[in-house]
């Protein structure tokens, strides 16, 4: 992330929700926080399967803005590293969203040289954050993604679907993200692969409000494997 994106997401910090605000989105999403419980959601059926639930895995949220995730997370898991390299975005995240006391904190770091240790995460995740990245930054963010993942851990990264034409309109009329580069999944793939993670699951979500989305998990769920969702998920490991 160049400076001047550390610079307008720290003048964006305290009027985050006014800057993300779309009438699209705000259409889907009234309540404001439905797509950001829907990724929880993944994330706690993927701590299921490969985890059983355990509530003291290692978890690293890089890029976590305003720790909205944490706002989800927090019932059921209890070692959150919520990393963000927006200070100002920290600050309001430790207000709105706090982490309690013990083995969970906020961290400022950068994503390209992540303040933690080899191995160090059993489930490491961002979503959204490639996008506001220049092109040469995202191959050394995913080398150190890998680099804190255990080798048992799993690696899961969420990005808008640049494949929808709704999404193509909503990021590009949104201010928070006038300097997106959206990023395919086959690009994110490949690039994964370069350094050494190995993405054995590929699903799209996200096709309208929540009522839409439940039907579609009912009675479409073979949607899930074709590029239309409005955003994807891989899910991956390093190779060992």
């Amino acid at each position: 992330m160049n400076t001047q994106s550390t610079i307008e997401f720290d003048q964006y910090a305290r009027d985050y929700f006014e800057e993300l605000s779309h009438p699209l989105r705000n259409m889907i999403d009234p309540e404001g926080h439905y797509f950001i419980e829907l990724k929880s959601r993944i994330l706690e059926e993927l701590a299921q399967v490969y985890f059983d639930s355990r509530p003291d895995i290692r978890i690293v949220d890089v890029g976590t803005g305003l720790g909205l995730f944490e706002k989800f997370l927090m019932p059921k898991f209890n070692n959150i590293t919520a990393l963000d390299l927006s200070y100002e975005m920290l600050k309001v995240a430790k207000t709105i969203n706090p982490l309690p006391a013990g083995k969970s904190a906020y961290v400022q770091g950068n994503a390209y040289n992540l303040p933690l240790e080899d191995n160090y995460a059993d489930l490491v995740f961002m979503s959204c954050v490639l996008h506001h990245l220049e092109d040469e930054e995202i191959e050394t963010t995913l080398r150190e993604i890998a680099r804190i993942c255990s080798p048992s851990g799993h690696i899961v990264f969420f990005e808008h679907n640049p494949n929808n034409l709704f999404t193509q309109l909503v990021v590009k009329t949104t201010p928070l993200d006038r300097n997106a580069k959206l990023i395919s999944y086959k690009k994110l793939e490949s690039s994964s692969a370069k350094v050494g993670i190995r993405i054995h699951r590929q699903d799209f979500f996200l096709y309208g409000t929540r009522e839409i989305d439940n039907f579609v998990e009912r009675h479409l769920p073979w949607l899930g494997n074709l590029s239309v969702g409005g955003q994807y998920v891989l899910v991956g490991q390093k190779e060992t």
